[in-house]
């Protein structure tokens, strides 16, 4: 026996409406998850901005740490040429009086040299003397015969800070007088000189 189940107009309508719920439901969330994917490219966009960026700026701190770095180099310089210059401008008068003239010297490897009646004298000047500046101005002495046209009578080293005892020693050895005292200087410089009158 066939029984046919009539649907009542409120279980039509109950049945719409968990559809209709239901494809609300995906579409809400199909949306959301647009919206949530959207954000992500955004933000993913803005790390790859960012980190582009931050490589730019990265390099720029290079640049400009390098720049600083020359900067420092050539600022010391430029101050160990001027400590140059006094101790030269010091000397002149002092060894004026023992008729001897100090001059900067434009050559790289030494920085004076001292000039008399028959008598030469190349000079390194340096801050902190060290056994590298000894060494330097031995190295000095075929420069000083090619521009100056004469053998140096005596190398010095001049340094504005007493040198260490062993700088002095290592200097002798190597037959070049160490000293950090102007008169003190001009004395050695006249007694050699005289020796070399005799």
């Amino acid at each position: 026996m066939n029984i046919t189940h009539t649907i009542t107009i409120e279980e039509r309508l109950e049945k719409i409406l968990k559809k209709a719920i239901k494809e609300i439901k995906e579409s809400v969330i199909k949306e959301l998850f647009k919206e949530i994917i959207e954000v992500l490219r955004e933000m993913s966009q803005n790390m790859k901005n960012l980190t582009k960026r931050l490589d730019e700026l990265t390099e720029r701190v290079n640049q400009l740490t390098e720049q600083v770095s020359r900067l420092t180099g050539a600022v010391s310089e430029i101050r160990g040429e001027i400590s140059e210059w006094k101790i030269v401008d010091s000397l002149k008068g002092i060894l004026k009086r023992h008729n001897l003239e100090v001059y900067a010297s434009p050559w790289r490897l030494f920085d004076a040299y001292v000039i008399g009646d028959e008598f030469l004298a190349i000079m390194e000047i340096c801050r902190t003397c060290r056994r590298s500046d000894i060494d330097q101005i031995k190295r000095a002495v075929g420069v000083a015969i090619d521009k100056l046209g004469t053998r140096p009578d005596i190398l010095i080293v001049f340094s504005l800070e007493k040198p260490e005892d062993d700088v002095v020693i290592y200097g002798r050895k190597m037959g070049v007088v160490v000293e950090n005292s102007p008169i003190r200087l001009a004395k050695i410089l006249r007694d050699l000189i005289e020796k070399k009158k005799t």
